[in-house]
Formats: structure tokens, sequence, C-alpha cells
């Protein structure tokens, strides 16, 4: 079997998990790994994006096994954005990361980066002061 053959089985055995539980966001994740590997991005952030809201929704229950992905998986998302120049969208994902991790130092960089680049220079120095005990705020300004 050559590899195209496995990734296409892979797809449909995740796909399969997707639709018996609409919450399998490992197979979601997974299905955005894939589509990233066959140069689909944008079906990649589609399901990266399922994904997170799946986690999202049985966070209570799966919390053990989520919470290491969860920020993660968000600044992921806001990264993907970014790099589509969709300043807003990305914004969006790394305050949706901060609100369930405030000093995630990812998402309050990113989200100073964004900041300083729209020319707020105040709302982008709070942001670093969240992260004084955690980084240099500094380093956050200018990254």
């Amino acid at each position: 079997m050559s590899a195209s053959g496995a990734i296409e089985e892979a797809i449909e055995a995740y796909n399969r998990a997707v639709t018996i539980d609409p919450d399998a966001w490992e197979a979601l994740i997974n299905l955005s790994d894939l589509a990233e590997y066959q140069g689909d991005a944008d079906l990649s952030l589609s399901y990266i994006e399922q994904g997170f809201e799946a986690m999202s929704r049985v966070y209570e229950d799966q919390a053990v096994r989520i919470r290491p992905w969860y920020s993660i998986t968000g600044n992921s998302i806001a990264r993907d954005h970014l790099a589509r120049g969709d300043q807003a969208s990305a914004e969006m994902w790394y305050r949706r990361v901060l609100h369930w991790d405030p000093l995630n130092a990812e998402s309050l960089t990113g989200l100073a980066a964004l900041l300083r680049a729209r020319g707020d220079m105040v709302s982008a120095r709070e942001t670093c002061a969240v992260l004084a005990d955690e980084l240099d705020r500094t380093a956050c300004l200018e990254g």
C-alpha cells in the first residue's frame, strides 16, 4: 500500500469517528494535520477550529486530556489566521485563549504584537504588563 493510500484510509477512519461522535476532537485535530500535509491549508484550519470547539464542549468531562492541548490548539489557530493576514480573527483567538489561560505567554505576546502593529501602544503595554512576573516586558514589546 502506498503512503497516499494509507493517508486516505486514515482520513476515512477519522471521518467515521467524527460521524459517530461529533465531539471526537482528537480525530478532528488529526484530520487537520492530514489536510495540512496534503497542502489544503483552508481545510486544515477548518478542522482544527472544529476540534477546538469540540474540546470546548467536552472540556468539563475530559479536562485532564484536553488541558495540555487547549491553549496550544487555540494559539495554533491564531497563528494560522495571522498567516492569512486575518488580524481580527487572530486577535479573537488570542483573546479566547487568554480568557481560559490568562498568563499564556504566546497569546499575550501575540496579542501585544497585533495591538502594537495597529498603533495601540497603551493596550500593548497593558497586555505585556500581565507578563511582568513571567517574561521580560521589554521582550514582549519588541517581539
